[in-house]
This record gives C-alpha cells, sequence and structure tokens, in this order.
C-alpha cells in the first residue's frame, strides 16, 4: 500500500489553539493552556502516515500504532488552510496545508474530497463579535412582550393620575398632589427597575461562558460558539418558541420571557437571504 504522506509534530499550546481556530474561528489562549498542561509528555510526539484509504496514527515515545479509516471516522472537515479528522465526537487531530509537499497536499485533497463535500454546510449569515450587554437587554425588552406590560402599568397610573386631577377641586389638595406624586414615584421606580435594574439582574446571572459569542446563521439552525472555552449551543428555528423582526433586526425567543436580539448592523453575509428563511418561522411562531 503506497504511503502518500508522512508528518511529524509535537503537540503544543499553539497547535492545540490553531485547531480550535481552525474548527471555531476563535482564538482560546487560555483554554488550550489548560488542555496542553493536562496532556503528558509521552503523548506528545506524534508520526501520522496518509494512505488511501486510511491514516496511521503513532505515539512515538509508546510506539502505539492506531489506524483509522476515512470512511468510519466520525467527521472530516477542510476549511480555508487545514483539515480536520475526527476520530469521535471528541478525539480528533488537524494538519495545516503547510505540512504537506505540494504533490502530497494534490493527492490527498482528491482522496479526501468526496468525505469532506458531504458533511459542508453553508454558512447564510454570521455575527463575529457577538456580546451580552445591558444595553442589548435593555433593547430586547423595549422591543419584545416588555414592551407591552410596560405601556399597560404605565396607562393604569396614568389612569389613577387623571382620576385624582378630576377629583382635585372636590377633596384634600395635599391628598390628592400626594397621591399623584406617590403614583409618580411608582411609575418612575417601574420604569427605572425594568430599564436599569432588571437588565443589570439578568447579565449577572447569566454563565459567563456564554456573554460573548461568535454566532452563525444557516438554512436551518444557529450555532453559538463561546469565545472562552469551546463550548457551542445550536438550536434549529423551529425549535424556538418565537421568532420576532423588528426594525433593527430580530429576536429568536427559547421562552416566552428569553430571547436573542440580533441586529443587522452586526451581520455579515447574505442578509436578505437569512430574513427569507426566519420569516417561515416567524409564521409559525407561539401568541404572546
Amino acid at each position: 500500500m503506497e504511503r502518500i504522506a508522512l508528518v511529524e509534530y509535537k503537540v503544543s499550546q499553539s497547535r492545540i489553539m490553531k485547531f480550535y481556530y481552525a474548527k471555531y474561528r476563535v482564538n482560546y489562549e487560555r483554554f488550550s493552556k489548560e488542555i496542553f498542561d493536562t496532556i503528558p509528555d509521552s503523548e506528545k510526539e506524534v508520526r501520522v502516515e496518509f494512505y488511501e484509504d486510511r491514516l496511521i496514527k503513532t505515539n512515538i515515545v509508546k510506539n502505539e500504532k492506531n489506524t483509522y479509516l476515512y470512511d468510519e471516522m466520525f467527521y472530516i472537515e477542510k476549511t480555508e488552510n487545514e483539515y480536520l479528522f475526527y476520530f469521535n465526537k471528541n478525539d480528533y487531530i488537524f494538519f495545516e496545508f503547510t505540512e504537506f509537499k505540494k504533490e502530497e497536499l494534490e493527492k490527498l485533497d482528491s482522496i479526501l474530497k468526496k468525505y469532506y463535500e458531504k458533511e459542508t454546510e453553508n454558512i447564510i449569515a454570521k455575527i463575529e463579535d457577538f456580546e451580552w450587554t445591558e444595553k442589548r437587554i435593555r433593547k430586547g425588552l423595549l422591543n419584545g412582550n416588555m414592551k407591552y406590560r410596560m405601556i399597560i402599568v404605565s396607562l393604569i397610573l396614568i389612569y389613577f393620575i387623571s382620576n385624582i386631577l378630576i377629583h382635585l377641586q372636590n377633596g384634600d389638595i395635599l391628598k390628592n398632589l400626594a397621591g399623584i406624586v406617590g403614583i409618580l414615584l411608582l411609575l418612575i421606580g417601574y420604569l427605572t427597575y425594568v430599564l436599569k435594574v432588571y437588565p443589570k439582574r439578568i447579565l449577572k446571572s447569566m454563565n459567563s461562558t456564554l456573554t460573548k459569542m461568535r454566532t452563525l446563521f444557516y438554512e436551518d439552525k444557529m450555532v453559538s460558539i463561546s469565545k472562552s472555552e469551546p463550548r457551542v449551543l445550536e438550536i434549529k428555528y423551529s425549535e424556538f418558541y418565537k421568532i420576532k423582526r423588528f426594525k433593527m433586526g430580530y429576536l429568536l425567543y427559547t421562552q416566552k420571557n428569553h430571547f436573542y436580539l440580533f441586529e443587522f448592523s452586526e451581520m455579515t453575509g447574505n442578509i436578505e437571504e437569512l430574513k427569507k428563511i426566519l420569516t417561515k418561522y416567524q409564521k409559525r411562531g407561539k401568541k404572546w
């Protein structure tokens, strides 16, 4: 059996970080160091031989060999500059194109093409630097169902103020004025809570690993990738409680009061195509 290519490498923090960047397009410097520190020295020197139907991975120090057939692998992916081989969901290796000679790369790519092409999913649009902030939460509340609650509460309080004003001349002026001031304070307090305190509390309660993300929109799902560690959240559009479009973007609700807010201004890609896709799911959303 003819060998197509041979690559020897030493596992390093830099290589681990390059793998995660190849997979998620996020630099996990701290997490990569944590992973590197857990790998014993006896497992850091590796030789990989590529053949027409398989690769053979050898631990050089222990002289242990494992053979993996391409058509039995969990996943093979080709990125802009790398190949990623997944033996299972959590066991993988990757190689940069620069690790191969030109003729080796051409021959290997012709073999791997049928494996990585069948796994390809097109990204319709993406947000590279999504971040949860008090401002984003506040926008979501003001453009979602909280807006209607605020209007209802405000109208009720205004109604009481109007009644007091109507009867102002027939009663104790000081008591009536005190009532108006009290209601106004309640209104100010409620609005302050909704617009200031509540967003702060929500942000504080969030898992810190999910406050900064890279978000990808596919034809049938949204994928959010944490920027602090390799953590991925995948939700199909059909699984959202409700999808609502507003002037600046979209609110995607996982529950009645839990949402993601995405603005058109932070998206890149085919935004018009994404609008067409999400329109189908808007009609299927639940009523408030």
